[in-house]
Order: structure tokens, then C-alpha cells, then sequence
């Protein structure tokens, strides 16, 4: 990852990153990525973030798609009650939103 402040430059790259707020207005408008802080460490902490975020959305879609499996199952051949399975439906629901919200406790998001 290279950090370039001229706009044909950050264009060109996989993923753009422009930094500073004095940056040039085209090299914000072109790049990706456009940090208002030229504190390197929040760069860091953006992208541990960004791992972060991606762990918990595999852990939800796992999570969803595995209880939509039982409930589905266990409807069709268990002769699950609709009361249930949609108390079960929405108990996942819950917990995939819980686990989300997770996230908005990094530190990213309280230091300045």
C-alpha cells in the first residue's frame, strides 16, 4: 500500500489513500480512501477495523444460515410449531444485530 498525494497517482493504485485536510481537492475526489488526520497510527487502527468488521459479518452469515438450516429442518420434518420457529427466526435476528453492534466499542471510534 503506497500513500501518494497526487491524484493521477492515487487513480492508478489498487486502493487510493489521500491524507490530510489540506490535501488537494482532485486527490481527495480520486482516492478511495481520504484520511482528514495525517496520524499514520489511524491508518493502522482503520484497517484493523476493517479485519475486524469482516470477521463478525462471516461470524453473522455463519450464524444466520446455520440457524435458518435448523429452523427449516426442523420444520419440515420435525413438525416444528410456526410460533416457534419464528420465536427462533427472530432470537437469531437479535443475536446477529447484538453481535454486530460489537464493533462500535473499538477504540477507533473514541480517540481523536
Amino acid at each position: 500500500m503506497s500513500v501518494s498525494v497526487n491524484a493521477r497517482s492515487v487513480a492508478r493504485r489498487d486502493v487510493g489513500i489521500a491524507m490530510g485536510a489540506a490535501g488537494s481537492e482532485v486527490a481527495l475526489q480520486a482516492a478511495d480512501v481520504a484520511l482528514l488526520s495525517e496520524d499514520m497510527a489511524r491508518l493502522a487502527a482503520a484497517h484493523r477495523l476493517a479485519r475486524r468488521t469482516m470477521r463478525v459479518i462471516r461470524q453473522n452469515l455463519t450464524f444466520a444460515i446455520g440457524a435458518m438450516v435448523v429452523l427449516v429442518t426442523g420444520g419440515l420434518f420435525f413438525h416444528l410449531p410456526l410460533p416457534l420457529a419464528v420465536i427462533g427466526h427472530e432470537g437469531g435476528t437479535l443475536l446477529v444485530v447484538l453481535n454486530g453492534l460489537r464493533l462500535l466499542a473499538d477504540p477507533i471510534r473514541t480517540t481523536g
